[in-house]
């Protein structure tokens, strides 16, 4: 076996598997990229400060449409980049759902709340 530059053979710390230098970067971790579906804490606490109906909500029906809203779109943008996504897809679906009864509980209740919710999120119904 010949060592150059290109094929040479690194020996991973943690296995005694051979693997290409040019394929353990591309599994480094610092070269991973986040892109999750999942919300960040931080994003999470951002949409409950935001949409909370008191000082100690963080589960009413508007800041659980708030945060499906978020995922709804994070999920819209990586399937217009993976179109035969399809377990995606009905996630997406059910999760469309899911905020489609909240909203038809909100506007039951409160036809002004309702409206001004879906006007601070941008979505239209």
């Amino acid at each position: 076996m010949t060592f150059n530059q290109r094929t040479k053979l690194i020996r991973c710390t943690n296995s005694h598997v051979m693997i290409r230098s040019s394929v353990r970067k591309l599994i480094h971790t610092e070269n991973a990229t986040c892109t999750s579906m999942a919300l960040l804490q931080e994003r999470k606490q951002e949409l409950i400060s935001e949409y909370q109906v008191h000082e100690t909500d963080t589960g009413s029906a508007e800041v659980q449409v708030a945060m499906l809203t978020e995922r709804i779109n994070k999920l819209s943008q990586h399937l217009q980049s993976n179109k035969k996504d399809y377990s995606s897809r009905r996630g997406l679906l059910k999760m469309i759902g899911r905020r489609k009864r909240l909203l038809s509980y909100i506007a039951k209740k409160d036809v002004n709340q309702y409206r001004e919710l879906i006007g601070r999120l941008g979505i239209r119904r």
